[in-house]
């Protein structure tokens, strides 16, 4: 019995022995979060080509059918400040004008694709304008992931508003805009 006594003892003080050679160190470690808010149209290199369809026998209507172009898709990555507000993307005529008598609406579509976070929600129709308009809204910290087919369709056509306003104009070009903010 007064062996197992002191193999007892021996074993305590082998174990307070490493219990204080042990050391902790402590390292601090800085990082941070940027606040992101950008955006891009893909594929950005081809232009949207507008045009009301071209009548054929005296006596019928100037159609509002057009040439529709929806290979447009809007990208965006989003991080937003701690309880900080979601974001929205606005769109606007930056320079030219719409012919008269007509109007250039835009529809954005639900997302579609495999990105992550909190989506934008998009509004209804627009006739686009030389003023800011959103298009989508609720963006919160996300991304959309990159090209056509991820992120949300944009849908331009032109209908006419006036047939009283028509006039035979040459093609016309017009710079829109898009813009995130915060609401």
């Amino acid at each position: 019995m007064h062996h197992y006594c002191i193999l007892l003892l021996a074993y305590l003080f082998t174990g307070v022995t490493i219990s204080q050679t042990t050391q902790i160190n402590t390292i601090p470690v800085s990082f941070g979060v940027p606040e992101i808010a950008i955006l891009k149209i893909q594929p950005s290199t081809e232009p949207v080509v507008l045009s009301l369809e071209t009548i054929t026998e005296a006596g019928n209507a100037i159609s509002g059918k057009s040439i529709r172009n929806n290979d447009k898709w809007i990208n965006y990555s989003s991080s937003i400040i701690p309880d900080g507000v979601t974001r929205s993307i606005t769109v606007e005529i930056l320079s030219g004008s719409v012919p008269l008598g007509t109007e250039i609406t835009l529809t954005t579509g639900y997302y579609s694709g495999n990105g992550k976070g909190k989506l934008g929600t998009p509004l209804d129709e627009i006739a686009l304008s030389n003023y800011p308009q959103k298009i989508l809204t609720g963006i919160g910290g996300g991304y959309t992931k990159t090209g056509s087919n991820n992120g949300h369709s944009l849908t331009y056509d032109i209908k006419i508003k006036n047939y009283d306003l028509l006039k035979f104009e040459t093609d016309k070009t017009l710079f829109i805009s898009y813009t995130i903010t915060d609401d």
